[in-house]
């Protein structure tokens, strides 16, 4: 059976269907198509039922599937398998920068030709735009192990920037506070906002914690025992509604120590949250760290605004909250903590990945030891 529905377009009214077309020999789950664009409702009664007569008859002309029919198969089962916020992300990525280009075209019209063209096109706008094409190559895949495809001409396309100069171009990107802009900010944030407010910017910088970590720290996360707060969930807001997921990565859930003032500072938060319950009664919403006034977690714009209120105010150049991170990261390189140590504090999932980011700083690192060497050996 088909069911048909009505939608609206820039051109105007339009129909679609969709229709179960049987279970996925691969599986054993059931599939289902959509087809979209007919004028009329008698052009998609019409069409359902050639495909309907196709089906049953073995004859079904999978040569002439779209883009978007593959895609929209591919996601109903792909996305059983991620979280809303990577859910979020990826199809806000098809919507903007894949669909546009690739949904109306059949399958089998789409050359290497037309992939080449559309890597360079997203190569020349944005530095990540591997991403898309990964993501895009996803759904030629999923084509090509369904036999809509006997050739990917996504799998055959040369990137026009290589990976060194990829990395290269981040670092330049990359912003950090110095020594003395760190102090200036830790002493005087504390009279320019408010108690609340200056003890989230100290804690991204003496934590290296993400945005949505921090979002997500409960007023239980605080181990007294050593001065740490425990990284165990991160915050995600789509529209009015917020969700709490286990970190990024898996080496993300950590114990995070802090300097035994911020320690003290966050105790006293805790105080003044009971306070703020006792004023807004007593929802059923856990007991967060850093709440808004109705007890609900930060959205993730908020530190970015009270961030660059600050900086306005004191005169510093405003690096936005991942800037904090990366500042965080910069000082314990000058600390003396190994590229292991800051991996673990800042929770990525492969060495490499700090190695990559903080290249500017192992550098100076580097040059330092050279010289300490040659100190010594010149003595």
């Amino acid at each position: 059976m088909a069911s048909f529905q009505k939608y609206t377009t820039k051109s105007g009214e339009r129909w679609l269907f969709k229709m179960d077309i049987g279970k996925d020999p691969a599986t054993g789950d059931r599939k289902s198509t959509t087809r979209r664009g007919f004028k009329r409702k008698s052009d998609a009664e019409k069409a359902a039922a050639k495909l309907l007569r196709e089906l049953m008859t073995g004859e079904e002309k999978k040569e002439d599937i779209t883009f978007e029919e593959v895609f929209n198969e591919w996601y109903e089962k792909h996305k059983r398998k991620i979280k809303p916020s990577t859910r979020y992300t990826k199809e806000s990525k098809f919507r903007k920068h894949i669909l546009p280009h690739f949904a109306k075209l059949k399958m089998k019209d789409i050359t290497r030709a037309y992939c080449q063209k559309y890597v360079n096109d997203l190569a020349d706008h944005m530095t990540s735009y591997k991403d898309y094409v990964i993501q895009a190559n996803l759904v030629f895949k999923y084509a090509m192990r369904n036999d809509y495809l006997f050739k990917n001409p996504m799998g055959q396309i040369e990137y026009p920037m290589e990976e060194e100069q990829f990395l290269a171009d981040n670092e330049k990107e990359m912003k950090f506070w110095e020594k003395d802009v760190f102090q200036k900010v830790i002493s005087k944030g504390e009279q320019e906002l408010p108690f609340r407010d200056y003890l989230m910017i100290r804690l991204f910088l003496v934590s290296g914690l993400r945005k949505g970590e921090l979002s997500g720290l409960l007023e239980t996360s605080l181990i007294e025992e050593t001065n740490s707060v425990r990284v165990a969930r991160t915050v995600f807001w789509r529209s009015k509604e917020f969700f709490l997921m286990t970190p990024k990565t898996k080496n993300s859930l950590r114990d995070v120590e802090v300097d035994e003032q911020t320690f003290k500072l966050l105790k006293q938060l805790v105080k003044m949250n009971k306070e703020l319950r006792m004023v807004n009664g007593n929802p059923k919403v856990d007991k967060f760290l850093f709440p808004r006034q109705d007890l609900k977690p930060l959205r993730s714009a908020y530190p970015n605004d009270v961030l660059a209120r600050l900086c306005k105010r004191i005169g510093v150049e405003d690096i936005g909250v991942h800037g904090l991170r990366h500042t965080h990261a910069s000082m314990l390189f000058a600390s003396g903590a190994s590229m292991k140590d800051v991996q673990e504090r800042l929770g990525h999932a492969r060495l490499d990945t700090t190695m990559n980011l903080y290249t500017h700083i192992t550098k100076e690192r580097k040059q330092e030891t050279t010289k300490k060497f040659v100190d010594y050996m010149t003595l």
